[in-house]
């Protein structure tokens, strides 16, 4: 039998935009990179698990909740991981790119990584639609909400070895938001 273990990943040292907002206070600090759109939602969202996936968020009110791609590199330091899981969503449309995977042995590869706009009616390329709030535009003096559901978009990719992952180097994409990264692993499990 085979079951699917779980390593989340929660990457606070890292987020550097808000999308999530609470509010519709034109005064809030909810924004993704820039031009006043985010996704509003009354309550707050520590966690998202759906089609076999798990994802912790850090969602924090007064801070940073997701990474715009701007060439980071991310320190992991896994032991050997068979999935890696991506959550999030762009703005500007939708964007596709490669994340490098560095290994301990020094080895390298790419996985592809492709997000929808929040604002997406299907997903593009493919990933799991998980609806989390609505779209909203903030302006000088007001917030409007837009016609638009807002969506974030999961999918699990294989690693494709078997060695640890020491880092991640993220696109040059700033409309790509990633909200989450998680591994898993297969473990096969004995029976008598």
């Amino acid at each position: 039998m085979v079951t699917l273990s779980l390593l989340i990943w929660i990457w606070a040292n890292y987020a550097n935009n808000k999308g999530f907002g609470y509010d519709l206070n034109p005064g809030n600090s909810s924004e993704f990179s820039d031009g006043g759109w985010y996704i509003y939602t009354d309550y707050k969202i520590n966690s998202i698990t759906q089609a076999g996936m798990a994802f912790e968020l850090i969602n924090d009110p007064d801070g940073n909740d997701n990474v715009s791609c701007k060439e980071q590199i991310i320190a992991i330091n896994s032991e050997p991981q068979d999935y890696i899981m991506i959550l999030g969503g762009s703005e500007w449309g939708s964007h596709y790119d490669k994340i490098e995977l560095v290994f301990t042995d020094g080895e390298k590869s790419t996985i592809d990584i492709g997000l929808t706009n929040v604002a997406g009616a299907e997903s593009v390329y493919g990933n799991e639609k998980i609806p989390v709030g609505k779209y909203v535009f903030k302006g000088k003096d007001s917030v409007d909400l837009t016609p638009y559901e807002a969506s974030l978009y999961a999918k699990v990719l294989p690693v494709g070895r078997n060695q640890g992952i020491s880092r991640l180097k993220l696109p040059y994409c700033p409309n790509m938001h990633i909200f989450a990264i998680s591994f898993a692993r297969n473990i096969k499990e004995n029976r008598i």
